[in-house]
Parts: C-alpha cells; structure tokens; sequence
C-alpha cells in the first residue's frame, strides 16, 4: 500500500513496487500477475508479467489479459486474431468448424477449439450474446468452451 506504513510487517514503508503487489486493492499478487508502483496515495500497475496485459486500462483487475490465449489479445492489447482463428502461444492460428446448425432464422458454428459462432435473429437469445439484438455476422456465444457438438435446431 502506498500510505508511508509497513502494512506488511516486513519493516519495510512503501516498498518501491507497493509490494510486488497488482492493483487489487489487496497489496499482494493476486492471478492478474503484474506489479504496481506508488503514485501519491494509489498503487497502480507498473508493469504485467510476461504473458499477461492490462489491456482494459482499469486498476481494479490489474493485468486482466492473458496475451498467450486471448484471441481478441493476441500477444499484445487489442490485436484480434481473424475470425475463425484463435490465439495459441500468443500466435492467431487457423483452425476448422466442425458443425453447422440452421435454425428458423439464424445459424450456428461449432469450431475445432470447442468456441461457438452464431448469426441471425436474435429475439429468443439463441445467439447466445446475451441480448436480444440480431447479428449478420457471427458472434462468439457467451460462455460457451470447449463444446464437442451442436443441438439440433
């Protein structure tokens, strides 16, 4: 912490890097591996382990990203692996869609790292974003890994 006091009890005030702490409020590292810096009274995040990325730019999650598998972060913030691929070892890789399921009025994919792509109308939540807005392209449905087949629809 970052308020002149050995909040640790290691007899140390305000260690340069509050700690080795990320930014969660707790002064120690937490799994959003990175490490924080004072700044006045505030901890903030000073750097992220390798493999990690504070890409949302709030201190509250401290290093949020995991650029090694992310594919809307692969191996840096913001860069998005073509749709289709996914991030592997911080790489976009191209892998296949095993299945596709037609519905009424939408559609959807089931690709080989078990993700889910859907497109169409919306209004029951069958694309599985979460609202009920229709998508012409696909989406990624929410919460949905490593799935190995599709329900008829």
């Amino acid at each position: 912490m970052c308020n002149a006091l050995d909040d640790e009890c290691e007899g140390f005030f305000d260690e340069p890097l509050c700690g080795d702490a990320t930014v969660n409020g707790l002064g120690r590292q937490s799994a959003h591996t990175g490490f924080g810096a004072c700044a006045g009274t505030r901890c903030n995040i000073a750097r992220c382990v390798d493999g990690r990325g504070d890409c949302n730019g709030q201190q509250s999650d401290g290093c949020e990203a995991s650029l090694r598998d992310d594919a809307n972060h692969c191996r840096a913030c913001r860069v998005q692996c073509p749709f289709g691929a996914s991030c592997v070892q911080g790489l976009c890789a191209r892998q296949s869609f095993t299945a596709v399921r037609k519905g009424a009025a939408f559609s959807c994919l089931l690709h080989s790292d078990g993700r889910v792509f859907c497109r169409g109308s919306n209004e029951s939540r069958q694309l599985g974003k979460g609202t009920t807005t229709q998508s012409a392209t696909p989406v990624t449905a929410l919460g949905v890994r490593n799935a190995v087949e599709l329900a008829r629809a």
